[in-house]
């Protein structure tokens, strides 16, 4: 193999291990649909009246 062929898997590998270094880095959350503040969340039905959001 020669250097320019083996310059590109070592950037290929090099690209790989900076993007699973950021997303190990990277703090993701979900938060519950039921808690924002949109009118459609506001207009729904209350199944659960132990939740915070309900009335």
């Amino acid at each position: 193999m020669d250097f320019l062929t083996g310059m590109a898997y070592w950037g290929i590998l090099a690209l790989v291990i900076v993007n699973a270094i950021l997303v190990a880095r990277m703090k993701v959350t979900i938060e519950d649909s039921d808690d924002d503040d949109s009118p459609d969340a506001q207009n729904r039905e209350c199944t659960n009246p132990s939740k915070r959001m309900c009335p």
